[in-house]
């Protein structure tokens, strides 16, 4: 029988729905600690009063409890990728963590298990996954995730990696957090709005979009441009400008032809590849020295306002004195800290790496997700009853947007900007074995899809 369902319908709609529906329900009183939570009756089914909802419980010192339907475990088991992330601020006092689980299917992001956590240590996390997997089994579900995005928490990364042996991929948004919290805590804020620095840090971190087997060669490319901008320091903070020009671009337009310009595409690969592209791209990023056709689309409303704001070429009067010798110390220690965290740590590259990846390459929904769950809930730390009546809320709202797909509703949308830019990588990424252009030029378009704007 197929399902009468009013696709109209919002998800904030539907959750302010069931939201009043439960305001005036009956709710035992906040408990302090774990071994005073009884859950029964309306706390171990699911917003239908009949089904399932509660879908373990450790009843040990640890008491892990997780929550989550059947039709969001079908969608779990469905899902060859899976991603996790633990929030703090809607966790009850008496636990450390709410750690869930989505899962990416059909084009669309589903919340589907809600855990309660006391720690966030590798062993509580292990124990997690063991009692999600022996439930599973005893359900009959059958999973068999092969992906996994999260953030770079080791302990989580360990512990999925032993109980599943699936390939880890490491959060492409903390990764640049990471890496601009190390150049701000490195004494390079200020440099950075230098475009020949800027250019060459983001050469580095464009690295995550390098083919794993173009590695070393893209090393090496970098390794010149680090030293080229060691031996153009002096030069880069004597050249000061008393004019404004609009260097602050917020749209380039990629080019899709051979080498610098438009030049003649040649084969099948390129005539598919004819139709240039506009990215956004974070301000100060200079457009006159990659492989791109560029040219500003930014709205500008005038000096020091709006998105197309122009920018001051070279140096300020105080930038004018600033110690070369200091800047390029501050430099040597960033290069020092990128090859000793993301190349020799305990996080190989292969994580972080973003050149064949499907799907999301950031946990970035994950995160908007428990931004609007936080919001929603009516105080920080709410008692564990009222979370679980509110993980209901959210379980229903993931069958009711699951229940949509099925009935021909599209998954959202991702933004212009954002299918601009996974076009941009995959096609470059096509250009690059066919030989279409070399590594230094993709390394030199792949540095603008680098935008700390959100981070």
């Amino acid at each position: 029988m197929l399902l009468k369902f009013n696709t109209q319908i919002t998800t904030e709609s539907f959750l302010t729905f069931l939201r009043y529906k439960n305001r005036n329900a009956n709710t035992p009183p906040t408990v302090d600690d774990t071994d005073d939570i009884v859950l029964d009756g309306e706390f171990i089914v699911c917003q239908d009063g009949k089904s399932r909802f509660l879908l373990f419980d450790s009843k040990d010192d640890d008491r892990i409890i997780g929550f989550a339907s059947d039709t969001c475990l079908n969608i779990l088991s469905k899902s060859s990728t899976w991603h996790v992330d633990g929030t703090f601020k809607s966790a009850p006092g008496c636990y450390k963590q709410v750690f869930t689980i989505h899962a990416w299917f059909l084009e669309q992001m589903f919340a589907c298990v809600y855990i309660l956590l006391k720690k966030k240590d590798e062993a509580t996390y292990k124990k997690m996954i063991m009692l999600l997997r022996d439930r599973l089994f005893e359900l009959g579900f059958n999973v068999a995730p092969v992906k996994l995005v999260t953030d770079f928490e080791l302990a989580t990364i360990n512990a999925f990696r032993s109980q599943f042996g699936l390939r880890i991929i490491g959060c492409h948004f903390h990764f640049l957090q990471a890496v601009r919290r190390a150049i701000d805590t490195l004494g390079l804020k200020t440099a950075y709005k230098k475009q020949e620095i800027q250019k060459v840090l983001k050469i580095w971190m464009g690295l995550s979009f390098v083919p794993i087997d173009l590695m070393s060669e893209a090393i090496e490319i970098a390794i010149e441009k680090k030293n080229e901008l060691y031996e153009n320091l002096e030069t880069i903070f004597q050249s000061v400008q008393t004019e404004t020009e609009p260097i602050s671009r917020n749209f380039v337009t990629i080019g899709r032809g051979r080498g610098r310009g438009r030049g003649r595409p040649r084969g099948s690969t390129a005539q598919r590849l004819s139709e240039p592209i506009t990215i956004e791209v974070e301000q100060n990023a200079n457009q006159n020295d990659v492989v791109v056709s560029g040219r500003s689309r930014g709205r500008g409303r005038g000096r020091g306002r709006g998105r197309g704001r122009g920018g001051r070429v070279g140096c300020s009067n105080e930038e004018s004195n600033v110690d070369i010798s200091l800047i390029k110390s501050n430099l040597e220690e960033f290069f020092d800290y990128f090859v000793k965290q993301w190349f020799e740590g305990s996080i190989e590259y292969e994580m972080w790496n973003h050149s064949s990846t499907d799907g999301p390459r950031t946990n970035n929904h994950l995160e908007g997700y428990h931004f609007k769950v936080n919001s929603w809930i009516d105080k920080n730390h709410p008692g564990v009853y009222n979370l679980v009546k509110f993980f209901k809320m959210l379980d229903s709202n993931t069958v009711f947007e699951y229940n949509k797909r099925l009935t021909g509703k599209p998954a959202p949308e991702l933004s212009k900007n954002l299918k601009a830019k996974n076009q941009v990588l995959e096609e470059n990424i096509v250009r690059l074995r066919n030989k279409l252009i070399n590594l230094e030029e993709f390394l030199n378009v792949s540095r603008l899809l680098i935008n700390f704007k959100s981070v």
